[in-house]
This record gives structure tokens, C-alpha cells and sequence, in this order.
């Protein structure tokens, strides 16, 4: 749990010393840094919120290209994972990975005829996160069995930095396992959109979440190189459109696209196509990197896991579910709130934070141009609430 602050933390343990006890908040699906609790379920929760301000359920989703060129790029990212302990990323990070194979528009449980390699319809992250069900669905096919020696993770693609999987692989390893085929096709702006139309009226991240979709790739979406990229490429969703169909479903505190992808033609060609994935990245103030130049990707992982939890909307989630709102105030003053649908996420009426905060990684270059300095001001935020006695199951989607 983290340290209240100085000055607060006195005026906060006396408002709650008679009538609340201290709770632990670690791993309560929520991004207060401290909450108390009485015996009735009456529940305080203070949350930090400004430009200095970081949340701690953060989702990750890496949308990998699984052609035969990527090899070199995958072990770059693993190696730069490797150097980070699972205590450097924000308290409750979870992370997925998702293939960029497009489906047929028409049909999305279909693969795209623009892929000639039929059996990557079998691909473990086709259409849905890869997870140790998917990666034992495509071990039956016997044409994929070479491509995943290692068994996943759970059932749903999500897990934890340090998670490891029954033969103590981590899973970020078993998860980036791929096919490595010539696929011609690696479209993953249209492979995250349609995760997304999947999971329709469902939620794909966690109340409250920071979001954070990592593209790498060797090439640009689509990434038909000589091919005619046909719908594919009048289709390609904007990163506009990619944030309006996160919102359709769900209530989250930030997103970010961010790209490990080439500046130049140093692999396959696709400056017909354009940057895709570092106007998307551009768009939302992520991060980026050439992935021809750099050797290290360290610097562009160490920008994801800072600027990545930076909320950018005063939406707070909490620890346990809300059957009534009680109070909301920001530095002791009252606050107007909304509270979701979930029972899960307050939205505070505060002003939003611009999308591009804190450290950029420019394009060729492995190191970053500097972070928010820690002097940034914040506001505390607390809400009471009192605590739904049954809790709602929030299960997030796995196609």
C-alpha cells in the first residue's frame, strides 16, 4: 500500500479513527492508494488525481505480428521485459496479447481471405487473446503443433508481469509464442477493432483501467507489401474510431496507443501504406520506436509503464462494490460524481488531463526526452461509499 501523504495522512486517520479501520487495497481491483472500513460496510477511499498522479489497475495489450520476420523483434521485447521486475510495474498490471490477423468483416469468426496461409485460422491469438486454452486449441492442429512447444496461461489471455506458467515459463514468453508464417497480412489496427466488435455490450478491460495497446510489428498496418491491400486499407480504423469503441463498452481512466515498428523500409515494404502505427500512437500521446534502429527496447517499456498509468479522465475505481454513494470531495471540498453502471467507477466533475503527458519516446532514438517532474501537483480524492454486502462478478471477456 502506499504512503499516505504527509500532510493528509493525520487529518484523513483522525477523520477515521473512531468509526473506520484501515484496509489493505493491494489486489482489490481498485486505484485507491488507502481505504478504511467499518464493521456496517461504510467505506472511505482516497485516490490521487493530477498530472503527478498514477493509477495502479493498468491493462496492457500487445498486438504482435506473427509473421517470419518478426523473430528478432519478439526476443528484443522479451529481453526488455526480462529486465523488469514484476515491483516495477504499477500494482495490479495486467497484460494480453493479440495476433494482428484480421478476420472477414462479414464474418468475424472467419479469417480474412487477404491472408493466404489458411491454417492461421488455428493461430492461438487469432480473434482473441492468446491464453492457455487457445495455444492448446492450436497444438491440435498438427501444422501449428512445431510453433507452440510451450503451454499457456489460464483461460482468459490475461495475466500478471511475474506469472509463469505450469513448467515456469513466463507467460509474457508463452504468450508471444506465434506461428511465424508468411502471412502477407498483418493488419493489427483492424485486429484490435474487431476484439473489440466481438466483445460488444461486454467489457474487453477492467472498470477504471489505465489502457495501454502496444502494436509491434515489422511492418504497417496492413501490411500486404506488394499485395493490393484492397478493403483492408480503406478500412483501417483511426485511432479516433479505436477509442470510440473502447468507450462503447467500457469506463476506463485513460488509453494509449504506443508502436515498436519500422521508421524506415528496413524489413518489408510499406511506405505505401503509411506510419498506421505511429499516427495512432501520436494521436493518444504514446510512445514509440524504430524498431529498424533500435537494439534496445528497454527505454520504450520503461515510457509505457510511467506515461501508461497517467489517468487522463476522473474516473476512479474502487475497491469493492458501491451500493450508494455517500460523500465525494477533492481536497475537502464537495464534488459533484456519477456513479457506473458497475457499481464499480465514480466519475468526479473535474477537468480532464491532456492526453499527451510526460515522457515521448522519439522515432530512432532509444531513449526518451524526460518525465513529469515529481513536483507536479495533485488533488486527494475520497469517496465514501457503502459496500454492496454481495459483491458483483466483473468477469472480463475472453473470446
Amino acid at each position: 500500500m502506499r504512503s499516505l501523504p504527509l500532510l493528509l495522512a493525520p487529518l484523513l486517520l483522525a477523520a477515521c479513527a473512531d468509526q473506520m479501520a484501515p484496509v489493505e487495497v493491494l489486489d482489490d481491483g481498485g486505484n485507491a492508494y488507502a481505504a478504511w472500513e467499518d464493521a456496517q460496510g461504510r467505506r472511505l477511499e482516497a485516490f490521487e488525481w493530477g498530472a503527478g498522479a498514477r493509477n495502479q489497475v493498468v491493462d496492457y495489450v500487445f498486438v504482435l505480428d506473427n509473421s517470419v520476420s518478426m523473430n528478432m523483434v519478439i526476443e528484443k521485447v522479451r529481453k526488455g521485459f526480462a529486465s523488469l521486475g514484476p515491483e516495477q510495474f504499477p500494482p495490479e498490471t495486467r497484460i494480453a496479447v493479440l495476433s494482428t490477423l484480421p478476420a472477414d468483416p462479414d464474418d468475424l469468426s472467419r479469417l480474412h481471405d487477404a491472408v493466404p496461409v489458411r491454417v492461421l485460422q488455428d493461430d492461438a491469438g487469432f480473434g482473441q487473446f492468446v491464453s492457455g486454452r487457445s495455444i492448446a486449441k492450436a497444438r491440435k492442429n498438427k501444422k501449428l503443433r512445431g510453433s507452440y512447444p510451450l503451454r499457456g496461461c489460464g483461460d482468459t489471455g490475461w495475466f500478471r508481469p511475474g506469472d509463469k506458467n505450469a513448467g515456469g515459463v513466463p507467460c509474457l514468453v508463452a504468450h508471444t509464442q506465434t506461428t511465424l508464417r508468411a502471412a502477407e497480412t498483418e493488419a493489427g489496427l483492424t485486429a484490435f477493432a474487431q476484439l473489440l466488435q466481438r466483445n460488444a455490450g461486454k467489457l474487453t478491460f477492467r472498470p477504471g483501467a489505465a489502457v495501454n495497446v502496444v502494436f509491434v510489428s515489422d511492418t504497417h498496418d496492413p501490411g500486404v507489401g506488394a499485395r493490393v491491400a484492397g478493403d483492408l486499407l480503406d478500412d483501417r480504423p483511426t485511432a479516433d474510431e479505436l477509442v470510440e469503441l473502447i468507450q462503447r463498452d467500457n469506463i476506463v481512466s485513460s488509453i494509449r496507443f504506443h508502436a515498436i515498428a519500422p521508421e524506415l523500409e528496413c524489413v518489408e515494404r510499406w511506405m505505401h501504406l503509411g506510419p498506421a502505427y505511429f499516427d495512432v500512437a501520436d494521436y493518444t500521446g504514446g510512445a514509440v520506436i524504430d524498431m529498424c534502429t533500435a537494439e534496445d527496447y528497454r527505454p520504450i517499456l520503461d515510457a509505457v509503464l510511467d506515461d501508461g498509468a497517467r489517468p487522463t479522465k476522473p474516473v476512479f475505481a474502487l475497491g469493492a462494490d458501491a451500493e450508494s454513494i455517500e460523500s465525494v470531495t477533492v481536497d475537502g471540498n464537495p464534488a459533484s460524481w456519477t456513479l457506473h453502471p458497475t457499481k464499480r467507477v465514480v466519475e468526479v466533475d473535474l477537468p480532464e488531463q491532456p492526453r499527451s503527458i510526460g515522457r515521448y519516446v522519439p522515432r530512432g532514438r532509444a531513449t526518451g526526452t524526460g518525465t513529469v517532474a515529481p513536483s507536479e501537483p495533485t488533488q486527494n480524492v475520497e469517496i465514501v461509499f457503502q459496500r454492496q454486502v454481495t459483491p458483483r462478478q466483473h468477469t472480463l471477456s475472453a473470446p
